[in-house]
């Protein structure tokens, strides 16, 4: 008799350790929903562009890693990602806005045609690769010690973005018609462009 008590209790400890552990109950499409601050990023690129004096220049391949207060310093403020239950989303970054739809199946996130693979979610944290390159440019670049870099080209690659859930609250601040309201590519370009410009 023992042995069956034994054998019970350990079934039920095991069948309910199976469904309890992290959000397993949920799916990816409902725990998405709500606002996300990116907390870091981390990938590879390169980058080339004409001097003042007229002489090519190349940068890397290299890698980069970023993350909390440096990854907010190194684009001049937060990332703020809102997904809204009716499939469209919105990301704030330093005064500009993009929006666009969005669409979650299995471990793929489609943003306005774009898929990425969700790598990790769960009720407070997410991790996400991108699908493509992030190309920048070609875009006049002033550096720090005042000279220029013409046609400016970076191309961020292997990128992981990593995210934290903001609190409820920050869910309903959908964007209003007075908002600035760049593409979902626009607003790629500007944040590798912050990223790169810090190396």
């Amino acid at each position: 008799m023992k042995n069956i008590i034994y054998y019970l209790t350990l079934f039920s400890l095991a069948l309910f350790v199976s469904c309890s552990s992290g959000d397993s109950n949920e799916n990816n499409e409902t725990l998405i929903i709500g606002s996300w601050k990116q907390v870091s990023e981390s990938g590879d690129f390169s980058a080339s562009g004409v001097t003042e004096l007229g002489e090519f220049v190349e940068i890397g391949p290299d890698s980069y890693a970023y993350e909390g207060l440096a990854f907010d310093a190194e684009l001049g403020g937060e990332v703020l990602y809102y997904f809204y239950e009716d499939g469209t989303y919105e990301i704030s970054l330093a005064g500009f806005w993009a929006d666009g739809n969005y669409e979650v199946d299995g471990d793929n996130l489609t943003m306005d045609g774009d898929t990425h693979n969700i790598t990790k979610l769960n009720s407070s944290s997410a991790e996400v690769e991108l699908c493509c390159p992030v190309v920048t440019g070609p875009v006049d670049l002033a550096l720090e010690d005042g000279s220029i870099v013409f046609d400016y080209t970076s191309i961020n690659s292997n990128v992981v973005q990593g995210f934290e859930r903001l609190p409820k609250s920050n869910s309903n601040n959908k964007v209003d018609e007075n908002k600035p309201t760049i593409t979902m590519n626009e607003m790629r370009a500007i944040m590798a462009k912050k990223l790169m410009e810090s190396k």
